[in-house]
């Protein structure tokens, strides 16, 4: 077998590979990422991107357990605070974060001015 025998057949079976590969992938969830390409996908940590979840500031899809997530979202979610629309910015403020030191009765403030009666934990 020659060089050009050789390179041909591996660049048959790279092209077959792909297309077995395309063909496997689930239809409905073209386009999304799971989590660890996510984190790849913004060049961070999975626990980051679990972190923007939570914080409201990326919108997850669920497929079962599974978050997926579409690159447009992720994109949003670095885009300076101007470019953020009103549905968005609701959303990262739904959940109220708590201050870091706990008042005199050991409960700790709710950055929105409620105060977090309901946990005796400091």
């Amino acid at each position: 077998m020659t060089n050009l025998d050789l390179s041909e057949l591996v660049e048959a079976i790279a092209q077959r590979t792909a297309e077995l590969l395309a063909a496997q992938a689930p239809a409905g969830l073209a386009g999304y990422l799971d989590v660890d390409d996510a984190a790849s996908y913004l060049a961070c940590s999975r626990q980051r991107i679990y972190d923007l979840v939570s914080a409201g500031r990326v919108v997850a899809h669920r497929d079962g357990r599974r978050l997926l997530f579409r690159p447009a979202d992720l994109d949003a979610a670095l885009a300076p605070p101007e470019s953020i629309t009103p549905e968005r910015a609701e959303r990262s403020h739904s959940v109220p974060t708590l201050s870091s030191k706990p008042d005199s009765n050991g409960h700790r403030e709710a950055t929105d001015g409620r105060a977090n009666r309901g946990s005796s934990r400091p």
